[in-house]
C-alpha cells in the first residue's frame, strides 16, 4: 500500500495540501505501523507536513542553517516566511546539528512568542 498524491495534489495552496496529506499519513502510520516511538524529521518538506500531524513525538532535525534555505534577507514576503517558519518549528521540538545551526534558526525567528525546544548535538 502506498499513499497516493495525485487527489492530494488537486488542492490549492500548499498549506492546505500538507494539512491533507498530514492526515493521510497520520491515517496510514496508524492503520499499517501502529504507535511510533519516535518520529525524525530532517527536511524541510516534510518538517511542513508533519506540523500537521496529530502523530506522537515528532521531532525535527536541523541539517542547515533555515535563514539562508529561505533566504529571509533577499525575499520579498520573508515576514511571512518567518512567520511560516515559526508555525511549523514551534509545534515539536528541534534538534540542531550544531549549535550555529541553533543560534541562526533563533535569529531568523526572533520573534518567536515561546521558545523552541532544542537539543544540540
Amino acid at each position: 500500500m502506498y499513499l497516493s498524491l495525485s487527489r492530494i495534489n488537486l488542492y490549492q495552496g500548499a498549506q492546505r495540501r500538507d494539512q491533507i496529506f498530514a492526515r493521510a499519513v497520520d491515517k496510514y502510520v496508524s492503520k499499517n505501523i501502529g504507535q511510533p516511538d519516535i518520529i525524525l524529521s530532517n527536511l524541510d518538506r516534510a518538517d511542513s507536513i508533519l506540523s500537521n500531524s496529530k502523530l506522537p513525538n515528532i521531532t525535527y532535525i536541523i541539517h542547515n542553517t533555515v535563514s539562508l534555505l529561505y533566504k529571509f534577507n533577499k525575499n520579498h514576503d520573508a515576514e511571512q516566511l518567518k512567520q511560516r517558519m515559526i508555525d511549523i518549528y514551534a509545534k515539536h521540538p528541534c534538534v540542531c546539528v550544531s549549535e550555529g545551526a541553533q543560534k541562526i534558526l533563533l535569529r531568523a525567528l526572533v520573534i518567536l512568542r515561546q521558545p523552541l525546544p532544542f537539543i544540540i548535538q
